[in-house]
């Protein structure tokens, strides 16, 4: 069986599954930190997680709050 790579796509290896539990927006990003940071996260890098398969993370909104999403990996 060959493996076929489209340029731009990730390889199977690479994928992530995930599901999305909570969105949650606040503020600013003093306050997702803190949020996170209360309820067991661990920051690495763009990425929040907690313990084997906890993880956040953080997007900006238009409005300059900050909408947190944790999920399941």
């Amino acid at each position: 069986m060959a493996l076929c790579v489209v340029p731009g796509q990730p390889t199977w290896g690479s994928l992530i599954m995930a599901v999305v539990t909570t969105r949650r927006t606040v503020p600013d990003l003093a306050r997702a930190s803190a949020y996170l940071t209360s309820q067991g996260y661990t920051n690495c890098g763009t990425t929040w997680l907690r313990g084997q398969n906890g993880y956040a993370r953080m997007e900006r909104m238009l409005s300059g709050a900050i909408r947190i999403i944790e999920g399941v990996a």
